[in-house]
């Protein structure tokens, strides 16, 4: 009841990771969580040395839709299953209950209960006595039709959660013999598969068991379906793997496993990352080799922090490209001057590189050029030309969002008119430039002899592409920049509005002028576009590095 007690709770640090560190060193203890909410069990399950199966919560979950004495028993079977001695005699039989008044606080004087209020019914006015009979009331009188038969097709792929009455079962068969694909799922203690298109899941647990049914079930089903419809590789980032890590439960198993082993926390990050790419990999080989190696591909990112460092950079890909031991593998690096120079030394090694953050046409040619001698090194050496396959991934909406600001606080109507089409402009001259260099019948190839040698030239792709500008079209990164030898890397939403109403026609190589003459009226307005491309360079790995860190600390 001391005030002072609960100003140091709200002000003071809970050491609750060194609490649950000390208590896990009885292997035997197990975990109750009293009160509303699952936060400190969800807690107490990502600290080391905690065995997930004996913390468990003591009330349900508000959205639980169990009973709470079915909650309650089921809650003591567990307790009982890991070992707590309990007294079934009493529980069932010769209990008396009492109620204890639990006293407030002792400082607190406000009144918080809503008094009950007070029905009130008011006669309706006007009320007017009908003269005809008939007026006296009505009956409703339904006008019989044909039914009509559903013009689409029942959805070829369905997930059933079964039910105890065998409702589900029922439709279960039912849509079997229709030629369906059923996936079902059963209720039971904890989450589990228990064969093709069969899991169980534990309701008392919430969203937990739901997170990993959603994980596997996009990487059995959802990730196919994207190949159907055409896509034609994965790419991956810190950010991506953090959101998965930090909200999806899908991996705590393996967690809880990583942190036994002692590995640090960067091999544990490692290790997830490194089994998902796998799986996408395997995903995609079939593509890979049916192509030929022009897709199928997969991008696995070195560790943000090195890339200041080429040579820890280069000594990165070595070891990951040997962990993941696939062929359709891209390392990712960071285009900064030490990421160019480790370009230079992966391809020579004949290591495929997917070369990220680039947000200038300077960096984007630097970077061609980093490539170009690599290739030729490997060239040298005796490597095989049809081996090397590299993409230069320029940043998008990125650049409007910086350069549209600056465009709005300029106020003249010439400069709001370049608003949103910077990005795009300077897309469009990259690629111009990409032309240049690989082979365009009007200019001298710089990279000739590379074509010519059979290699395949360092494609361009179009990152950034979920547009940040609400009042812009959606797909505006995907429509404008459609055109031969190019990637388009388009997050889950974006590639759904362009199925459902982007343009697909080749539009790359149009407005090539109005793209020339948009960047030039940039430079009166003081926009230095290289600068703003150090500047966006500089803030997108430091968002990778916070990410990574997020990641390690998750971990």
């Amino acid at each position: 009841t001391d005030p002072e007690y609960w100003v140091g709770h709200l002000r003071n640090a809970v050491l609750f990771g060194d609490g649950m560190r000390t208590l896990a060193a009885d292997a035997s203890r197990v975990y109750l969580e009293c009160g509303p909410g699952r936060a400190l069990s969800s807690l107490a399950k990502l600290q080391q040395g905690v065995v997930g199966t004996q913390v468990l919560s003591g009330l349900r979950h508000r959205d639980d839709d169990a009973a709470d004495e079915g909650y309650h028993t089921a809650l003591l079977a567990r307790l009982w299953a890991c070992g707590l001695p309990i007294d079934h005699a009493k529980f069932f039989e010769g209990e008396e209950r009492r109620r204890i008044r639990i006293p407030t606080y002792a400082f607190q004087r406000q009144h918080y209960f809503i008094e009950p209020g007070k029905v009130s019914v008011q006669a309706a006015e006007g009320a007017a006595r009908a003269e005809d009979v008939i007026d006296f009331g009505w009956e409703p009188i339904w006008s019989p039709a044909a039914v009509t038969p559903a013009s689409e097709e029942l959805p070829k792929s369905w997930l059933i959660f079964l039910d105890d009455a065998g409702v589900g079962a029922r439709l279960q068969r039912k849509l079997q013999e229709s030629g369906a694909q059923v996936t079902v799922v059963h209720p039971g203690d904890t989450y589990s598969k228990r064969g093709e298109g069969e899991y169980v899941i534990s309701p008392e647990r919430g969203r937990e068991g739901y997170d990993a049914l959603v994980r596997d079930l996009m990487q059995s089903g959802e990730l196919q379906t994207w190949l159907e419809a055409g896509v034609q590789g994965i790419t991956t980032n810190p950010a991506i793997f953090q959101k998965a890590i930090s909200n999806g439960a899908g991996y705590v198993e393996d967690l809880q496993r990583l942190r036994a082993s002692g590995e640090p926390p960067e091999a544990r990050y490692e290790a997830l990352a490194i089994a998902d790419v796998q799986q996408a990999c395997d995903a995609l080989a079939a593509l890979h080799r049916s192509s030929g190696g022009e897709a199928g591909w997969v991008s696995l990112e070195v560790s943000p922090h090195l890339a200041h460092d080429s040579a820890a950079t280069v000594a990165a890909a070595v070891r990951l490209r040997k962990a993941v031991d696939r062929p359709n593998l891209l390392i990712k690096i960071p285009a900064t001057p030490a990421g160019r120079a480790a370009l230079v030394e992966a391809t020579a090694l004949g290591i495929n590189v997917n070369m990220t953050l680039i947000f200038s046409l300077q960096q984007a040619v630097e970077t061609a050029k980093a490539w170009a001698n690599g290739a030729r090194r490997w060239l040298t050496g005796g490597g095989d030309p049809g081996q090397l396959y590299s993409v230069a991934s320029v940043f998008l909406s990125r650049v409007d969002s910086i350069i549209d600001p600056l465009l709005e606080a300029e106020g003249s109507d010439a400069a709001h008119a370049l608003r949103g089409r910077c990005a795009i402009a300077m897309a469009r001259l990259c690629y111009q430039r990409y032309l240049d260099l690989f082979g365009r019948q009007d200019h001298p190839a710089t990279f000739g002899d590379l074509v010519q040698a059979g290699v395949r030239p360092q494609r361009l792709l179009w990152a950034s592409t979920g547009t940040k500008n609400p009042t812009y079209s959606d797909t505006l990164y995907v429509d404008a920049l459609i055109g031969p030898d190019t990637v388009n890397t388009v997050p889950e939403a974006t590639l759904r509005a362009f199925v459902d109403h982007g343009t697909a026609r080749a539009t790359l190589e149009t407005h090539i002028e109005l793209a020339e003459s948009t960047l030039v009226a940039l430079k009166p307005l003081g926009i230095d576009l290289v600068s703003i491309g150090e500047q966006l360079q500089h803030d997108g790995l430091a968002a990778f590095e916070q990410a990574y860190d997020q990641i390690l600390a998750c971990v």
